[in-house]
């Protein structure tokens, strides 16, 4: 194979050893890797939820923004993995061509799992609903971000991204932290 760019959908369908017409099934090219690319979003989060059954949890020591970092890092860490298929998918879902559960059903999963970790930080209410927003938002815009180039270093540019989001929580629950308790939220 010669990379996303390269495939046509008849080299695709061979190596994958099936026929062209099943891969026009996912609406070509473009729809397949969509396809496969949600697919890997949906492993992240079951993986996450057969590790963590019970959900995302106040990890020990550790404040919000760490807890924020650590349930996104797999997500971020993926996508540097993949950076031509990465660069690809945001490319076809700037497109406006195909739908990705990445904006409907996986969203409110990530919605979900961010509204947990808010919680056991004792950030809740509209609060929080304003923090998951702004935090999956922020995540969405570092994914389409470190989609548009190529990285020399990934593991330097997660780290990165990774600083970014964790300000971002940091802001977000700046004026919930009292310093005479010393509460960590």
């Amino acid at each position: 194979m010669t990379g996303y760019r390269g495939s046509a959908v008849r080299d695709i369908a061979a190596h994958a050893g099936v026929s062209v017409g099943t891969v026009m099934q996912f609406g070509g090219k473009a729809g397949l890797l969509v396809a496969v690319v949600d697919d890997w979003i949906a492993a992240i989060h079951s993986d996450a939820a057969r590790a963590h059954p019970e959900g995302p949890a106040r990890r020990a020591g550790a404040d919000l923004a760490e807890d924020v970092s650590a349930l996104l890092r797999p997500f971020l860490r993926r996508f540097l993995g993949e950076q031509e298929l990465s660069r690809e998918y945001a490319a076809v879902l700037l497109s406006g061509e195909h739908r990705s559960e990445v904006f409907s059903g996986l969203a409110d999963t990530l919605r979900t799992e961010l509204l947990a970790v808010l919680g056991a930080h004792d950030v809740v209410g509209a609060r929080a609903d304003d923090a998951v927003e702004t935090l999956y938002l922020s995540y969405l815009g570092l994914l389409f971000t470190l989609g548009g180039e190529p990285h020399s270093d990934p593991d330097a540019e997660l780290d990165r991204a990774l600083g970014r989001l964790r300000a971002v929580a940091r802001s977000l629950t700046a004026g919930d932290r009292d310093p005479a308790a010393g509460d960590r939220r």
